[in-house]
């Protein structure tokens, strides 16, 4: 799976389907968007936002991080941030940059994007803020090893689903993906080269999902009307009780601390 390098920041060509923007499903979604211009407005906002992040990188010298931002209106969950990329300092293509996983404008299909911190910030957020998790240095290194050498590559499945099973490999979502990578990097006994490998690694681990409720009626709608969510890869349980389980920020950042390997944390608005 080839890694695509995003440098422009005035078009926005992608929307991030957001874990759980389920609320409203338009018609139309699931369809592959045009691409729509970034307002000067928009992209001075998203430049401050990436100025404080970065000073706050420098001071904190990470090898690499875990930087989230706030993609949709997720408050009736609890929860404020709703997508997550690893952050580099010494990225070959530049200092900071952003690797994440992109749901392509609303299709069942997601790439590996590396972008600039501006860029990561201009895809029409709810909310202009940002979470910063660094992991202990023990930790920074296998990922950032992994992240260069491939495996970020070799444990991306492009068929993209907005509410993933955590502990299927059917499809993956945004999070998930860099879940993956966590626990496959920390693991000193196995390694996962595949999303196999990643998921035995998942079920041993202190992972603890959020429960996401969704009524019948609305997965309806979204198996109808939207090509990037879908519920097999879920329990009949799940489907009849309409609570599912998924990765979220605030999941991923449970962990780190659960297994002892977040050494910071900052917010930034």
């Amino acid at each position: 799976m080839r890694v695509v390098v995003v440098i422009a920041a005035l078009t926005r060509t992608l929307r991030l389907g957001a874990v759980f923007a389920l609320v409203a499903l338009p018609a139309g979604a699931g369809t592959v968007c045009a691409p729509e211009p970034v307002s000067p407005q928009a992209v001075s906002a998203a430049a401050r936002l990436a100025i404080k992040l970065r000073d706050e990188l420098e001071r904190l010298q990470p090898r690499v991080a875990i930087v989230a931002r706030a993609g949709a209106d997720l408050s009736k969950h609890g929860l404020v941030y709703s997508h997550a990329g690893f952050v580099l300092r010494n990225h070959p293509l530049g200092r900071w940059r952003v690797v994440h996983e992109l749901n392509h404008c609303g299709t069942e299909r997601s790439e590996l994007f590396v972008e600039g911190l501006i860029n990561f910030f201009t895809d029409d957020p709810f909310e202009l803020r940002a979470l910063i998790l660094v992991p202990k240095l023990a930790l920074q290194r296998p990922i950032e090893r992994e992240l260069l050498q491939g495996l970020g590559r070799r444990l991306h499945e492009p068929r993209y689903n907005m509410i993933a099973n955590p502990y299927s490999t059917r499809y993956q979502n945004s999070n998930q993906w860099l879940l993956e990578i966590i626990v496959s990097a920390e693991s000193m006994f196995l390694a996962a080269d595949n999303r196999g490998d990643a998921q035995r690694l998942l079920r041993w681990s202190k992972f603890t999902p959020d429960m996401i409720p969704i009524s019948g009626a609305k997965q309806l709608a979204a198996n109808l009307f939207r090509a990037n969510v879908r519920f097999d890869d879920h329990s009949e349980e799940s489907r009849r009780d309409g609570r599912f389980p998924v990765v979220s920020v605030r999941s991923i950042r449970r962990y780190l601390q659960a297994s002892h390997q977040l050494a910071a944390m900052r917010e930034i608005n």
